[in-house]
């Protein structure tokens, strides 16, 4: 693995490209972490998937070497959400989405999710506005997040990869500036962390399916205490929170929202506890971006404006 040390001292880890005939079944662990592929999982389920993932990406997706910007936006972590009336559902002034919390004693080493990545415009009066999907590890004041952002100004639309850690005293933003994401492409993010609680070093995977690529980055942040594991849609740690500033998304759906816990436990969405993002971030405020369980597995995030 390539160590690259960014401006601010930011360092990440680039992988090398994984050969065609590469077996991770039967490679060692540390082959297996070498290229940069996610290691074994112990839940059987998760193992099947990981075999049609794993198999298809080699078998049938090119390695892009990733190339890196530090995020020109200033990243805050914003204030914790309210209760809506009703299920268990958040009022958040910046996000939509669903997360789950670790049973006591344990905390969240993996998640994934996919999803198609939806066309975005200028809501009525704006003259740019800014919108992003991810999944993220966190609980407290720090998170992991990665996904895909878009920002939309003079009828230029522009889209990255990117993946932020955060904390209220330290953090980056940074973009994948060459693994190309278009409006309708399908995408995998996986995010593996090295130990749940504690870690301060993790793994991501972006796979785009439709232009069959996908890269690796080895990742270092402050320490995560790995208790909620989530999938977004708004506005992550970033742009202040303003309702006002969420680019028209239409829907997006994220299928295969499953995260791992330490013990190891497969949890899904049937625990989750739902967020809205509202006009004020309160529970009184209009609902802008409204989010929805479908099934176990399948979240939608609706935009209503």
């Amino acid at each position: 693995m390539k160590q690259i040390t960014l401006d601010g001292g930011i360092k990440v880890g680039v992988f090398r490209k994984t050969p065609a005939d590469f077996d991770p079944f039967t490679a060692s662990p540390a082959e297996v972490r070498a290229y940069g592929l996610p290691a074994l999982p112990d839940h059987t389920r998760h193992r099947e998937r990981y075999r049609r993932l794993v198999t298809r990406m080699l078998r049938r997706s090119n390695f892009v070497e990733p190339q890196f910007r530090i995020h020109p936006g200033l990243p805050t972590v914003p204030a914790g959400g309210v209760v809506l009336a009703g299920p268990p559902t958040w009022a958040s002034p910046n996000t939509s989405g669903a997360f789950i919390t670790a049973p006591a004693g344990s905390s969240f080493r993996w998640m994934e999710s996919d999803w198609v990545v939806p066309s975005v415009s200028l809501p009525a009066g704006r003259s740019e506005s800014f919108f992003a999907t991810w999944i993220g590890i966190g609980g407290g004041d720090s998170a992991l997040q990665a996904g895909f952002h878009a920002s939309v100004s003079s009828g230029q639309t522009q889209l990255y990869a990117f993946w932020e850690w955060l904390s209220p005293q330290t953090g980056h933003i940074l973009d994948v500036t060459n693994l190309t994401v278009r409006p309708g492409d399908f995408l995998s993010v996986i995010l593996c962390t090295s130990q749940g609680a504690g870690s301060t070093d993790a793994t991501i995977y972006f796979m785009n399916w439709t232009n069959s690529s996908h890269t690796a980055v080895a990742v270092q942040g402050p320490v995560l205490l790995a208790t909620t594991a989530q999938w977004g849609a708004g506005f992550p740690f970033l742009w202040g929170g303003n309702a006002g500033l969420l680019a028209d998304y239409g829907q997006v759906f994220f299928s295969e929202c499953e995260a791992v816990t330490t013990a190891p436990e497969l949890l899904n969405l049937g625990s989750a506890d739902l967020v809205n993002l509202t006009s004020d971030g309160s529970a009184n405020g209009a609902v802008v971006s409204e989010s929805r369980v479908i099934s176990d597995t399948v979240l939608q995030c609706l935009y209503l404006g």
